[in-house]
């Protein structure tokens, strides 16, 4: 009986070293092939120094606007203006910024704390960058706080963009995969659930450009 069953283990410890590498290969070329998606997530826990009475679409529409960079520094300042900025420079350089939509999150949507909101940023040199940017916004004690801040890439693409429903509180980027000015071929398809204070991301896959 011991025989036996010293014969069944080698068999069975044979078997596994010839299948683990079997079962290694498709992790390994998924670790390889998988890819992020091309957005940028920041943190700025900034506060806007004006007060403001709710996180209501008319208020947003004429207020200051930062869309941050890396470590919280400021890409762009904007005084908007019925939901519009623009600026020129003398090197025929510019900037324009748009308010698109805001979202409140949570049961109650008039005195909501937190709220999504989308802005579009082009800036153009030589060539154009087209920006989306998404901001989870709190309001504390009556001042605007930019808890989290998701950029995306927009260029050339009639279908990019933000989407959010209010009843899920579930957060959908649809944005071009890459930076480089030149001929994408694929889009990003990213999605964040709002949870704990923060958008989450949950799920994220490529689809053809469009």
């Amino acid at each position: 009986m011991k025989t036996y069953m010293s014969s069944r283990l080698r068999l069975i410890a044979t078997i596994s070293c010839l299948l683990m590498p079997m079962l290694l290969v498709p992790s390994l070329i998924w670790g390889q092939t998988k890819s992020s998606a091309t957005v940028n997530i920041y943190f700025p826990n900034y506060s806007y120094p004006d007060a403001i009475a709710s996180l209501s679409k008319p208020n947003l529409r004429n207020a200051e606007l930062i869309i941050f960079g890396e470590n919280g520094t400021t890409d762009i300042r904007a005084r908007l203006r019925k939901g519009a900025y623009e600026s020129r420079n003398k090197d025929g350089g510019g900037d324009a910024v748009k308010f698109e939509w805001v979202k409140p999150i949570g049961n109650d949507p008039i005195n909501a704390n937190f709220a999504v909101a989308y802005y579009t940023w082009v800036a153009w040199t030589g060539s154009s960058n087209d920006i989306g940017a998404v901001q989870l916004l709190q309001l504390v004690d009556g001042h605007v706080k930019v808890a989290q801040q998701i950029l995306f890439n927009l260029r050339g693409s009639k279908t990019a963009g933000a989407f959010f429903d209010v009843k899920s509180s579930s957060l959908k980027i649809r944005g071009v995969h890459g930076w480089e000015h030149c001929c994408p071929t694929e889009m990003d398809l990213v999605r964040f659930h709002f949870n704990d204070g923060l958008f989450k991301q949950v799920s994220h896959r490529k689809i053809p450009f469009e």
